[in-house]
């Protein structure tokens, strides 16, 4: 969020000077004639703490315009959110892809949205966390955003209307309440660590054979040649771009790792348990081969690669990360991409990584949810370090 107050002024006209003074001094605001009048937002006592919101800036009565191509360039899809925040990309413009979108734009367009802040990060909003009034995090990005817009030169006819449809908790946000003490003096610190920019660590569900060590995964148990292990995670990507990520503990023992297509009419993991510990009911897969080969398999079903005769398509090595990647063509498909981290240069949160791609499959019918699902061969086969990275449901 670095810049955030600069870029803010240098889009924003003179009015929109005051939105920051009300964020500095939390306890005040003023209406469009100067006159002081209590604000929406109460940020409680002494407030230290933060929550992020995508606000809304008001286009026009007849509602978003659909995107130009300057908006397309400069912009970062809806459905990209998550992965936009572990990489660190910014952008002031999100673009909309839903249906209605597309109804009002034409297919394939979307509509652009104005953001008061930087998107996806969101504007961080000072307070004193649960003792603001409102103390919940929609509530308050509402209340912000009703303090914020009337003060715009372009500004809504009905705020409380406009805000209630346009301000909400940033992506990914709510899983944290608040962050604490990323508001110290009630300034939003430039420096802070937003810890959705780490991936999360995979937690796991209907475990056979295997010992969870965290968000890691030990075959223990069930015979030693067969695929009669794994587990299945409790997050599910439900929408838009997501991907898992995962690496071997030890070379010459196989482990499968990818992502499922979880069985229709579920909508929660007490839902559905996997009941099926062979690899070939993972829809998107990695396989890391007892014979130091990696392979790529879809539903069971083998994607040959070129490396031997074999089919692999390569070799790899323990503790190298592998990504399996859905990513949502607004058309109703979206492409699988199967990639590795290069060795050489690691991942660092908020930060784009070196990804070197080793096939993608285009235009699968998207359907969601997904969720990540194993499957190990030897006894002690061991996955370590399992994330996944999605938009989060609110």
């Amino acid at each position: 969020m670095r810049d955030l107050v600069t870029l803010n002024l240098h889009r924003l006209k003179t009015g929109w000077f005051w939105p920051l003074v009300l964020l500095a001094l939390p306890n005040c605001a003023l209406e469009r004639n100067g006159l002081p009048s209590p604000p929406n937002l109460d940020p409680g006592p002494s407030p230290q703490d933060a929550i992020m919101c995508d606000i809304e800036v008001f286009q026009s009565a007849a509602g978003r315009r659909c995107a130009k191509p300057k908006d397309l360039a400069d912009g970062i899809a809806l459905g990209s959110a998550a992965i936009a925040l572990v990489t660190g990309q910014q952008k002031m413009i999100g673009l909309d892809y839903s249906a209605d979108a597309q109804n009002h734009c034409g297919e394939g367009n979307p509509e652009a949205i104005d953001f008061e802040s930087l998107f996806p990060d969101g504007l961080a909003v000072c307070v004193n966390c649960g003792q603001s009034k409102p103390a919940d995090p929609a509530g308050v990005c509402v209340a912000r955003c009703e303090d914020m817009v009337p003060l715009n030169e372009n500004h809504p006819p009905d705020p409380v209307t406009f805000c209630k449809q346009h301000a909400r908790p940033s992506t990914n946000f709510l899983q944290f309440g608040c962050f604490a003490g990323a508001c110290p003096g009630g300034v939003f610190n430039l420096a802070f660590k937003d810890p959705r920019r780490d991936a999360e660590k995979v937690s796991w569900d209907d475990a056979v054979n295997v010992m969870v060590n965290g968000n890691g995964l030990t075959k223990n148990g069930g015979l030693n040649a067969n695929f009669d292990a794994g587990a299945v995670s409790d997050q599910w990507i439900f929408q838009g771009d997501g991907y898992v990520e995962f690496e071997a503990a030890e070379v010459g023992k196989s482990h499968v790792a990818g992502l499922q297509v979880v069985p229709p009419g579920c909508t929660k993991p007490a839902d559905c348990p996997d009941m099926d510990q062979d690899f070939t009911d993972i829809s998107f897969a990695i396989s890391l081969n007892a014979n130091n080969k990696y392979y790529i398999f879809e539903s069971g079903n083998p994607v040959m690669g070129n490396f031997d005769a074999t089919g692999a398509w390569g070799v790899y090595s323990m503790n190298q990360r592998f990504r399996v990647t859905v990513t949502d063509n607004h058309n109703g498909t979206y492409d699988v991409a199967y990639s590795f981290i290069d060795p050489m240069n690691p991942c660092f949160p908020g930060q784009p990584c070196n990804v070197q791609n080793i096939t993608t499959t285009l235009g699968v019918p998207a359907t969601y949810p997904l969720r990540v699902d194993t499957s190990f061969r030897e006894l002690g086969a061991t996955l370590n370090n399992v994330t996944i990275v999605r938009i989060q449901p609110q």
